[in-house]
């Protein structure tokens, strides 16, 4: 028995939706843990670093108290040795006590000689003290320096004290001023008060190992962490954060070293307290998993029952179409043929005009450059034309100046024959003066009638000359410059005739070129549509085969939706080897899985159904429909 679609569907969708939301919940889980451990260092090392500052700035304002008190000449004044000087120490410890007690912090004060010796003392009861003179903190505020001593444990209350000394005098050294400041309540202050959960405490670490400052008093100046790996890796980084085991549990810790006094500054945390809200989220996060993959599961089945009644629905209308399909694919193969043959009788019809119009588009663009090789040619004859133009228009001027200079040659004769006849006159007055003289007037007479004919030749030669020039020459002057200006104005009239004829030769090379342009467009046009048509002729071919095979497919899709409704329904279906009809391209093996069976339905739908059907048919669907749903 095959499964039914319903439980192909469910099984593996409930399986993939609790792996995920399993993956997403220790994801969560995970990181909301590492979430919560990064904010608790962040805060655990602002903490320690705020503690250590106010830890540094408590010790400083100590320091400078008793800076302040071993100014004050009373102090001086007992360091010296005066003889019967027990007075001022006494009252230097009186002052001491004052200053104790005024102060708050200090347990004890005392003021030490040069030679380490205790001289005054703030105690009412006096304190056997030893002598300190090879003390470290000592020889150092000898020298001048504010000191802070190792931890020491106080002689009065037995509880662990730092001592800070001061040196007395200012020009010359007399003596130490020592304070004995109690770290319990340096401890009460800024370190007892730090909570990080219920377990995470802050304590002090000497340089050597020693605890110093812890909430568990039992452990103070009794525990040492020195050869532990938290004390190593605080003396190796100085500051940080870092996560040990200590007390059969794991610690969370941050830490950091005090420049000055080197003390180690340690704030730990319980993990396991610290990640115990994300441990109980666990429970709770399995809860919301689990009703989500139930309200999942529930929709899930109501989306595929709904499915599966649109999967038979589909199925029985396309029983019904696969008939009316077959009935309607032998109309559609014959309108298929007669549409291909009209495509083929299109295409030898569009292959002759091609034809044509590449011989019309080969002629015109011989046109076109005939055309352009005779518009070069007027644009030379207008060029010569223009030229010889210009040539005649200089001619009509030297013309012109021949006249002009014609014209004074004839007034330059007229004046010598003006010369001539005056010259005649002067002979023949000259004459008739030498007739008057006598004898005395014949060789005069004789040049007188010499001048008189030399005149007269002039004047004959004159005449001659102005007969030429104006009859001959001038006249000839004149017909020639007129000759000359009806040759330019025939010369103008032809250079317009050229200038408007180069233009409509470019006006015909332009147009021819136009011409050659558009047919060429048509002629790609036409070519364009012949390859339609053949497109349109193939397509018709392919139509026609196809819905040869739509009589085959609809016969298949009969054993598709058979198929289908087997896998719907879960019943014994038919072999996976079952051969179907074969196409006419090749035999077709339906496979039992659900994904090939839906790619086989889609594929023999998008045959049978290219296109949107009626919609007014309830037993018509569109193929993608039926993709969808098969998917």
């Amino acid at each position: 028995m095959k499964s039914s679609l319903r439980s192909r569907i469910l099984v593996p969708t409930i399986v993939l939706i609790l792996f995920g939301m399993s993956l997403a919940s220790w994801f969560g889980y995970v990181m909301a843990g590492k979430i919560l451990r990064n904010s608790i260092n962040s805060h655990m090392a602002q903490l320690c670093d705020l503690t250590n500052q106010r830890i540094s700035g408590f010790l400083a304002d100590r320091k400078r108290d008793i800076v302040s008190w071993s100014r004050q000449n009373v102090f001086g004044t007992a360091v010296q040795f005066i003889p019967g000087g027990n007075s001022s120490r006494k009252y230097a410890s009186q002052v001491l006590a004052g200053l104790i007690k005024e102060s708050g912090y200090f347990e004890r004060a005392c003021v030490v000689d040069t030679a380490g010796n205790v001289v005054a003392s703030s105690d009412e009861k006096p304190v056997e003290d030893p002598n300190i003179a090879d003390s470290v903190y000592f020889k150092a505020s000898l020298e001048g320096k504010t000191a802070i001593s190792e931890v020491l444990l106080s002689k009065v209350t037995q509880q662990p004290v730092i001592a800070i000394c001061a040196p007395i005098g200012e020009t010359s050294i007399g003596g130490v001023l020592i304070g004995e400041l109690n770290l319990g309540s340096m401890s009460r202050s800024f370190l007892d008060s730090i909570k990080i959960g219920s377990q995470g405490i802050a304590f002090l670490v000497q340089a050597d190992g020693t605890i110093i400052c812890h909430p568990d008093k039992s452990v103070v100046l009794d525990k040492n962490i020195k050869t532990t790996a938290l004390c190593e890796e605080i003396r190796a980084a100085g500051s940080g954060l870092t996560r040990y085991v200590s007390g059969g549990g794991n610690k969370m810790a941050a830490y950091m070293t005090n420049e000055e006094t080197g003390w180690m500054l340690v704030i730990e945390a319980s993990e396991a307290e610290i990640i115990h809200p994300i441990n109980r989220l666990g429970p709770f996060m399995a809860f919301i998993c689990g009703g989500l993959v139930l309200t999942v599961c529930l929709v899930i089945l109501l989306i595929v029952n709904a499915a599966i009644r649109s999967i038979n629905t589909i199925a029985t209308a396309l029983d019904e179409s696969a008939d009316t399909v077959a009935s309607g694919s032998c109309h559609v193969s014959s309108a298929s043929q007669h549409l291909s043959e009209g495509a083929s009788k299109q295409t030898s019809s569009l292959e002759k005009a091609l034809s044509s119009l590449n011989g019309m588009s080969s002629m015109t663009r011989q046109n076109a450059e005939n055309a352009k090789q005779a518009n070069q040619l007027m644009s030379s004859t207008k060029e010569a034309v223009a030229r010889a133009s210009q040539s005649m228009e200089m001619l009509t001027i030297s013309m012109g100046e021949i006249t002009k200079a014609s014209d004074e040659t004839s007034e330059i004769v007229k004046t010598i024959d003006g010369i001539a006849f005056q010259t005649n006159l002067l002979a023949l007055n000259a004459a008739v003066e030498a007739a008057r003289a006598g004898e005395f007037g014949v060789g005069f007479a004789v040049v007188a009638d010499e001048v008189r004919n030399l005149a007269m030749k002039a004047a004959q030669a004159a005449k001659n000359t102005s007969n030429l020039i104006i009859e001959g020459t001038v006249k000839r002057v004149k017909e020639g410059s007129k000759l000359v200006e009806k040759t330019e104005k025939e010369f103008r009239e032809v250079a317009a005739s050229v200038e408007r004829s180069s233009e409509l030769v470019g006006e015909i090379s332009a147009a021819s070129l136009a011409q050659a342009h558009g047919i060429e467009q048509v002629n790609h046009a036409v070519s364009e549509m012949d390859k339609v048509v053949q497109q349109n002729a193939a397509n018709a071919e392919g139509s026609a085969s196809a819905s040869e095979q739509m009589n085959a497919q609809a016969s298949q899709l009969k054993v598709f939706v058979e198929k289908l409704k087997s896998l719907v329904e879960g019943s014994k279906g038919q072999d996976s080897s079952t051969q179907l009809s074969p196409r006419q391209t090749g035999s077709f093996d339906f496979p039992p899985d659900t994904a090939n069976l839906a790619k086989d339905i889609s594929v023999c739908s998008k045959n049978l159904f290219p296109a949107t059907l009626d919609s007014d048919s309830t037993n018509h669907y569109h193929s993608r429909d039926i993709t969808y749903l098969a998917q």
